[in-house]
């Protein structure tokens, strides 16, 4: 009976939570307290290093026990720590896998609406890089 921990800035669609609950075997997603998903949806841009900052997400993940999936999006440097961090625990990171339809619509002589449509596809597991030999 695992579980879907979720660093996410959207709202889970239908389809990526019957995808969980199916394919993953998963019987509860928990969504983070209001304070780790206001910081994770806004993490500052101008600061150097992101661990002493992420202090109240990994205290969250703390609280997830080992086989948890985690679906960790978001900001690149934050997410390759959390990633690393949910390994550490014994967790499951794992990712959600897009097509995207572009839509070009001219609204006047000088200004063009770009719309991005994202369909999930399915989720995808997070690898932890292990060296082996060169073929």
């Amino acid at each position: 009976m695992s579980k879907l921990r979720v660093l996410f800035n959207h709202t889970l669609t239908p389809a990526q939570q019957e995808e969980a609950h199916c394919r993953l075997g998963v019987t509860k997603i928990i969504h983070p307290p209001a304070e780790v998903s206001n910081l994770w949806c806004n993490l500052p841009a101008d600061v150097p290093m992101l661990q002493e900052i992420l202090s109240p997400v990994l205290d969250w993940l703390d609280n997830g026990s080992k086989g948890d999936f985690v679906l960790i999006q978001g900001d690149f440097g934050a997410c390759y720590f959390c990633v690393q961090y949910s390994f550490r625990l014994g967790m499951q990171p794992i990712y959600s896998t897009t097509k995207r339809k572009t839509t070009e619509k001219c609204i006047s002589e000088n200004k063009v609406h770009l719309a991005h449509h994202f369909q999930h596809v399915t989720f995808r597991q997070y690898e932890n890089f292990i060296k082996q030999e060169l073929r």
